[in-house]
């Protein structure tokens, strides 16, 4: 019987969810095709009419996870205010990841970048996002200080360090929440990422103050 387009994209789905969940607990090196399709309840062959390998898998995943979050960020950049709009973009993205799968991928990165050169695409995923999200970043701190958003005497690199602290060790909450449970992290990230903006747009990072 020949498939309804709703019934590939939801196998579509149940072979990324599945993999992202092996990935995680075993693994990227270590999971097979061969698992992930008997987890699925698929033959290897099925999975091939979805994804040509592997990797093919985790750059699915990091388009679906990741990639939407990329465009808000660019759409914000282009706001009026867009040094605000830009913290609250980032806000909406820190409140999804007490999500189960995105919080999977989030710790199936962070775990395993330590063995990058053992799983490459992992490193490769990991760096294109994360050079994008620098360029954003970069890009937000000038076009807020060209616009009088923030001090135009801001130290733009203090800044951006500023940013990435927050975000890294937010991050760093969800991989290993110690007794904070993720549900926890998402309720505080706003306040913390306000005032990571606010102190900013105060003068804290300006050149005088150094």
């Amino acid at each position: 019987m020949r498939r309804t387009k709703a019934e590939a994209e939801q196998t579509r789905q149940d072979i990324l969810h599945t993999a992202l969940q092996l990935f995680d607990e075993q693994g990227y090196t270590a999971t097979t095709l061969v698992q992930i399709a008997k987890q699925v309840g698929l033959t290897r062959g099925a999975i091939y009419w979805h994804f040509k390998d592997k990797s093919d898998i985790l750059r699915a995943l990091g388009e679906y996870y990741l990639q939407p979050h990329i465009q808000k960020m660019a759409q914000a950049l282009h706001h009026e205010n867009s040094w605000q709009e830009s913290c609250e973009t980032l806000i909406v993205l820190f409140s999804h990841f007490h999500d189960p799968q995105r919080l999977r991928l989030v710790h199936l990165c962070h775990t395993q970048r330590g063995i990058a050169a053992e799983n490459s695409d992992i490193y490769q995923m990991m760096q294109h996002y994360g050079n994008i999200w620098e360029k954003q970043l970069r890009e937000l701190i000038e076009r807020a200080c060209a616009k009088a958003e923030i001090p135009d005497n801001t130290n733009q690199a203090l800044a951006l360090i500023q940013i990435g602290c927050t975000l890294s060790g937010l991050i760093d909450l969800f991989v290993k929440p110690l007794a904070i449970t993720p549900q926890e992290i998402s309720r505080y990230a706003p306040h913390i990422l306000r005032q990571t903006f606010a102190n900013i747009a105060a003068g804290q990072c300006c050149e005088p103050c150094l």
